[in-house]
This record gives C-alpha cells, structure tokens and sequence, in this order.
C-alpha cells in the first residue's frame, strides 16, 4: 500500500497485478536485500524458501528496519524516475522506457541499500544527482549488457547488476 512503490511499478500491467506480481517484487526486494548470498539461480524456490524462513524464524527479519529501508529506498526511486524507476533503454538507447525491467528493479533497490543512510530524500540536489547518475546507468552499454538477454539469472550476473548500480548512483 506504499504511494511511492504503486508509483515506480505503475507499468505493471492489469493481469501482472491480478497474478500478484506485485506482491512478488516486494518480497523479491526484501529476499535478495537480507538473503542475497543464498540465491543460485532458481528465483521461485529461492523467494518460497525466503519466506518460508522468515516464516519460521530460521531467517531473521526485522520489521521496522526493512520497513524503513523499504520505505526510504521507493521514495528516491519515486522522487528520481517515478514510473519510469524501473524502465530500461529504448532501441535507440538514448531514452528510458515505460516499462518494468526486473533486473532494473533487483539492481537500482538493492543497489541503492548501502548508499540508504548518506540519502536525504527530501535534498533536492541529492535526489537530482541520483536522477542523473541512474539515467546515465541505465543507458550505458556495459549496464544494458547486464541487463539484458540471456544467461541473466544467475548469482555472478545479480551481483555484478547490483554493484554496478551501487559503484554508479552517487
């Protein structure tokens, strides 16, 4: 129920939503956040497991901070590209689409985490250089390359779109 989270993922189509995709890129969010060394390539058993280990204990959660953080990291994204946080090169390469990138997604949330405490969402100055740093990344041919075709669902190719995002967004 999160504005800022309904606003970046305003691309998603009617029946993405009505097959709770939604619901699936928050706990994508949070399993490759607080579990991200437990992924190897299979994403349905990996976020079942996720859940199931919350669920039972075996993985610790803590709410308020993750709300937090979740809470925190949307807003940038929404104040920086709105429904566009998530989109991907056009063919031309020179604008962002409409559109829903999952890869996008994994990269730009979680490679925001470790920068969460130097960002003030409300710094206007702070938030425009994000906003020009990830259009920036977004059209760069190395971060395309790793965000696209196949091959790409694989513990080396999650960690490489994550760190390129956090190596590039301040």
């Amino acid at each position: 129920n999160n504005d800022d989270f309904k606003n970046t993922t305003a691309n998603l189509t009617q029946e993405q939503i009505l097959g709770s995709y939604n619901h699936e890129l928050v706990l994508r969010f949070f399993a490759i956040k607080i579990w991200r060394d437990s992924f190897v390539h299979d994403v349905a058993d990996f976020l079942t497991e996720f859940m199931e280990g919350v669920t039972t204990g075996d993985i610790a959660f803590d709410y308020e901070t993750n709300r937090s953080d979740f809470e925190k990291t949307f807003s940038i994204l929404n104040k920086t590209h709105a429904s566009k946080a998530f989109g991907f090169a056009n063919k031309k390469r020179d604008a962002i689409t409409n559109s829903i990138g999952v890869y996008q997604f994994e990269a730009f949330t979680i490679g925001l985490q470790n920068h969460l405490s130097g960002i003030d969402p409300s710094d206007v100055d702070q938030i425009e250089t994000i906003r020009e740093n990830s259009r920036r990344i977004k059209l760069a041919p190395e971060f395309i390359d790793l965000t696209t075709g196949g091959g790409k669902n694989s513990k080396g190719s999650l960690s490489n779109r994550i760190q390129y995002v956090q190596d590039n967004i301040l």
